[in-house]
């Protein structure tokens, strides 16, 4: 499997959006309510995403789009944003590759896509708990106060 190329900018915060795809599957019944039930816990997520792009990464990307991945048919790890903040997403576009045109004030190249990731990095349900019983800001205290005396056992063996 192939990987972004880290040389190239992340994806644009301002034009950045997120649609879970749900794992639930809705079966109408002959009367009454539909029955619901989950298929699946690692529905996909599609990102929308947005490059800015000098000629030189442009070229970059065009070159790695169609010898690594593969016009758009392989799959790829990328630095994305998620609820946990930057982490490595396992990806592939989707639909008819990508959209790009020339920014007339800035002169660089906007490159528009469609992200398909899978499994992307979440809280396990046991960091979901402890935040909900503790709260982030008590967590991190403790996290931090945990690596710091980790830190000073390790310096005095």
């Amino acid at each position: 499997m192939t990987s972004f190329p880290s040389i190239l900018p992340l994806p644009r915060k301002s034009e950045y959006s997120l649609k879970r795809k749900s794992g639930v599957k809705k079966t109408q019944m002959e009367s009454g309510i539909p029955r619901l039930r989950q298929i699946t816990r690692n529905a996909p997520t599609e990102i929308d995403v947005v490059w800015h792009f000098s000629e030189s990464e442009f070229a970059i990307f065009e070159g790695w789009y169609l010898f690594e991945a593969r016009e758009g048919a392989s799959w790829f790890d990328i630095q994305l944003k998620g609820s946990l903040g930057l982490s490595l997403h396992k990806a592939r576009f989707v639909g008819d590759g990508y959209s790009y045109k020339i920014d007339v004030n800035t002169n660089k190249w906007v490159v528009s896509v469609t992200l398909q990731v899978l499994e992307s990095p979440r809280l396990s349900h046991g960091g979901y708990q402890l935040l909900m019983n503790y709260g982030f800001e008590d967590v991190m205290s403790s996290a931090k106060f945990m690596a710091n005396e980790t830190d000073k056992f390790f310096n005095n063996i």
